[in-house]
């Protein structure tokens, strides 16, 4: 799967990265924290892209709106927030930053639905390493 991150597409979710090799439980426990960072940063700067398209939106709509009123204060008509709400959502260029957000959104849950998997993963790996150690303790090696 894809995200994008500052304009660039960025291929996340490999296989590899959510596979427990059991035979080598020490080792991913070594990497996981390495595979852990990257998620966690990732989703992290998603969430910041994603703060920041929301707080484009708002800055959007509220000059728009001004825009509007000041248009309908020129010529000396009336308006009501309701019309000025309905030209404001109306906006095709509002509609690309509603798009991006949306985008930007989707592609943090993404990384975050991920980092917790890898979460989980570690865990299970933990639960391993535990159980192996036991194994080997009562075996007597």
């Amino acid at each position: 799967m894809f995200i994008t991150l500052n304009d660039e597409q960025i291929r996340i979710g490999e296989e590899e990265d959510f596979f427990i090799n059991e035979d080598n439980v020490d080792g991913e426990l070594c990497k996981a924290g390495r595979i852990l960072s990257f998620y966690g940063t990732l989703a992290a700067d998603l969430k910041a892209q994603s703060a920041a398209a929301k707080a484009a939106l708002e800055s959007f709509d509220a000059s728009l709106a001004q825009e509007i009123r000041q248009e309908f204060l020129i010529k000396k008509e009336k308006s009501t927030e309701g019309m000025i709400k309905e030209r404001v959502v109306s906006n095709k260029e509002r509609k690309e930053i509603i798009n991006k957000y949306i985008g930007a959104e989707r592609d943090f849950q993404k990384a975050e639905n991920l980092f917790r998997s890898q979460q989980k993963k570690v865990d299970c790996v933990i639960s391993l390493s535990y159980k192996q150690r036991t194994e080997i303790a009562k075996s007597g090696f």
